[in-house]
């Protein structure tokens, strides 16, 4: 329907002869105020003047909502718009000023307000880089710590073998130095019991600091993580250890009971965390000098005591015969071990296989992964 505007008085005088002046019968009609496709009159806040606004036809649709049922029809919104927060935990106010470390959301088992809440994060992985530990981001970058949620550097965090004694195992711990997050190596083992909130692994009687790995020093307090000597593990996103050491020259027990065949060429150490299995394997060749040798072959843990796991042969010949031993070992304490190889010969000379060339020689391996 048009707009129309009328004047409230109405002359009675009749039109002239001269329709180029203004006729009473023209000042006494209704005249059709026109504007602009999707226009209104009004007002826009900063002048008094009547003016043409804008006007969609979204906006036209919302004004003809005859009610705010229909309004919200109208917006596109949801029975959301209507529900009650209560309390007023959640305003402006309080989402601009959640306190650090914290997030939104309702953990409680009941349905509720919107708390702040506290979350376990181990978005990091410890390793061995130059002569540093090293705790880098992985597959995210939060880390919780003293039971707030802290953000591991996208250059990570260093610790040296400072301060520190030779062929010592420690725990690796994470804590917040002010507003840096910082490594610590300790002797003391971590609580018994997961943080309760968190379900995060603390150190015993400090919550402040957070597990993120084990370390081990060799002889020279040197960091160390080698094939031959696994001595780094990550508490979170751990990928497991692998071994491999191999005899680089033939090696033989001269003992009819068990001894070592070699500490360097047929050893491997590593660390464990408590719970792991520790697969263990070892094969190669074995000389024997003459008709009668025997040989006698196994795997030691932490010593020369021998798993349960053998080969043995007699010879009919001067002849090299294989060997493989295989174990699967649970039950090690957390921490520090080696695993070596170990032989005997009751008669003659068995020698241990032995090169410099891959493939043609003795060696021992092992792989261990915490679930």
């Amino acid at each position: 329907m048009a707009l129309l505007v009328k004047h409230p008085f109405a002359s009675a005088k009749s039109d002239g002869v001269d329709s180029t002046q203004v006729q009473p019968s023209g000042w006494n009609a209704a005249h059709t105020i026109t504007a602009a496709l999707d226009k209104v009159l009004g007002t826009d806040g900063a002048s008094a003047t009547v003016q043409e606004l804008a006007c969609t036809a979204a906006g036209r649709a919302v004004l003809a909502a005859v009610d705010a049922a229909a309004q919200r029809v109208a917006l596109g919104l949801g029975t959301l718009a209507v529900q009650s927060i209560g309390n007023g935990s959640v305003t402006y106010a309080t989402i601009q000023n959640v306190a650090h470390g914290k997030m939104l959301g309702r953990f409680t088992a009941a349905a509720g307000a919107v708390e702040e809440v506290i979350a376990g994060f181990g978005q990091c992985q410890l390793t061995k880089s130059s002569a540093n530990l090293l705790l880098m981001p992985f597959d995210g970058n939060r880390l919780t710590i003293n039971s707030l949620i802290e953000t591991v550097p996208d250059a990570g965090v260093t610790l040296s073998t400072g301060g520190l004694s030779a062929n010592t195992f420690y725990y690796i711990y994470a804590f917040m130095s002010g507003v840096t997050m910082t490594l610590e190596a300790s002797a003391t083992a971590y609580a018994a019991s997961l943080q309760a909130g968190t379900g995060i692994k603390i150190k015993n009687a400090d919550a402040t600091r957070t597990l993120v790995g084990a370390a081990r020093t060799d002889g020279s307090t040197a960091w160390v993580d080698s094939a031959t000597q696994r001595f780094v593990r990550s508490y979170f996103n751990d990928p497991g250890v692998t071994l491999l050491n191999s005899l680089t020259a033939g090696a033989s027990p001269g003992s009819s009971s068990y001894v070592e065949i070699s500490s360097t060429g047929l050893r491997i150490e590593f660390l464990v965390w408590s719970g792991e299995t520790v697969q263990i394997g070892s094969n190669g060749a074995i000389s024997l000098s003459a008709t009668g040798d025997r040989y006698d072959c196994s795997i030691g843990i932490d010593g020369t005591t021998a798993e349960d796991t053998h080969s043995a042969s007699n010879a009919y010949a001067a002849s090299a015969v294989p060997y493989s031993v295989q174990l699967f070992k649970a039950g090690l304490s957390e921490g520090y071990h080696y695993a070596t190889v170990l032989g005997s010969n009751s008669a003659g000379t068995a020698t241990w296989s032995g090169s410099g060339t891959a493939g043609s020689r003795c060696t021992i391996r092992a792989y261990a992964r915490r679930n």
